[in-house]
């Protein structure tokens, strides 16, 4: 079983995921607000990580694979999000030639779907709700940071002396944003990004987690399975 996860988790699907989270900072950082790449030692972290469960705790690698996946889901959540932070407020006149493009001439543009030739208005963020879109998709992108940053690999020494929780939580379609913050990371670095919705709302100490009395008194949220 562990060779199983070992393969899933192999340095080829390293390098790509280390790779996507680099390019995806490259490509929208004029809309992000960070000034350095987070993610260019993305690859190494991955590895050194992999060698501590390896040598540690090497029933650990389930919860490893775990990670990389929650680092594909959230990447994944941000990109879906991002489409539609689309709005330019100063546009370069050059995007603009002297003609417009109204679709392919032998056949009818259809009205639910994008068309590369043809070009469509751009609303002005006064309008589009531009401003909760850039937020969102710039507190995911720190949520991909922190996903990495606060990841942890407990000492097995202690397991006997850890309770057992049930943590009711979401899954499938559920973006990781509408689950539970899982066993394996420091909820401290990770609760206030944890859900953009929660976060806005002031409610970011209702995520549900194993961890969750270190940033909650509230009953129903150190102890949740009582109120399902």
């Amino acid at each position: 079983m562990f060779n199983a996860f070992l393969q899933i988790v192999d340095e080829a699907t390293l390098k790509k995921v280390a790779k996507a989270l680099s390019d995806c900072y490259v490509q929208y950082k004029p809309i992000l607000g960070v000034d350095t790449n987070p993610f260019e030692n993305a690859l190494d972290f991955f590895k050194v990580r992999l060698e501590q469960v390896k040598n540690s705790n090497p029933f650990f690698i389930e919860y490893y694979y775990d990670w990389i996946d929650d680092i594909i889901k959230t990447y994944h959540e941000f990109i879906c999000n991002i489409f539609d932070v689309q709005a330019i407020c100063c546009p370069d006149e050059d995007l603009f030639p002297l003609h417009l493009m109204l679709g392919e001439a032998n056949k009818d543009t259809s009205i639910d779907s994008n068309s590369i030739y043809r070009n469509y208005f751009i609303y002005s963020p006064l309008f589009n709700d531009q401003k909760d879109r850039l937020t969102e998709v710039q507190m995911l992108f720190d949520k991909l940071k922190s996903l990495i940053d606060h990841f942890i690999i407990p000492n097995p020494n202690t397991f006997f002396n850890e309770p057992v929780k049930i943590t009711p939580s979401k899954y499938l379609d559920k973006y990781l944003s509408d689950r539970g913050i899982p066993y394996y990371y420091n909820p401290l670095g990770l609760f206030q990004v944890w859900s953009w919705n929660k976060t806005r709302k002031g409610s970011a100490k209702t995520n549900l987690s194993y961890h969750a009395a270190q940033y909650s008194t509230a009953d129903t949220i150190v102890n949740p399975l009582k109120y399902f």
